[in-house]
C-alpha cells in the first residue's frame, strides 16, 4: 500500500504546545503507516521530509507527478485540515479524490472514512 501524510505545525491542543502537538502528530502518523505497512512516498524529489505540511503544497506535488490515486492519505484528525477544508472546499475535494481513503487517527478509535463523496 502507498500513501502519505498530512501533519499540521500550527495546531496546538488543550494540554498542549504546538510545537509538542506537532510532535504528537509526526510520532502518531509515522507509527501507523508502520503497524499497516503503507509505503510513505515522495512526490517531489526536493522535499525534505517523508510527510506534507500544506495541503496546497502536496495537492500541487500529486498533479504534478501526474499519479492518479494513491491508496492512503493519513492525517492526525479533521480539526488539523478542517480550516483549509472552510476555506477551500474544492481543493479539498480534489484531495479527496487522489486517494482511496483518507484516514483520520483521532477520530473514534482510528475509524477510516473514506475519501469517495
Amino acid at each position: 500500500m502507498q500513501g502519505l501524510s498530512l501533519i499540521n505545525p500550527n495546531c496546538s491542543h488543550s494540554t498542549a504546545t504546538k510545537e509538542e502537538f506537532f510532535e504528537v502528530q509526526k510520532i502518531l502518523t509515522a507509527a501507523y503507516l508502520k503497524e499497516y505497512h503503507i509505503n510513505e512516498i515522495k512526490l517531489n524529489p526536493y522535499q525534505v521530509y517523508g510527510y506534507y505540511t500544506i495541503p496546497h503544497a502536496l495537492l500541487y506535488d500529486l498533479q504534478k507527478s501526474g499519479i492518479n490515486s494513491l491508496d492512503i492519505l493519513v492525517i492526525y484528525s479533521f480539526s488539523v485540515i478542517e480550516r483549509f477544508t472552510e476555506l477551500y472546499p474544492e481543493k479539498w475535494e480534489q484531495l479527496k479524490h487522489c486517494f482511496g481513503e483518507i484516514v483520520f487517527l483521532s477520530e473514534t478509535l482510528q475509524v477510516s472514512h473514506s475519501a469517495a463523496p
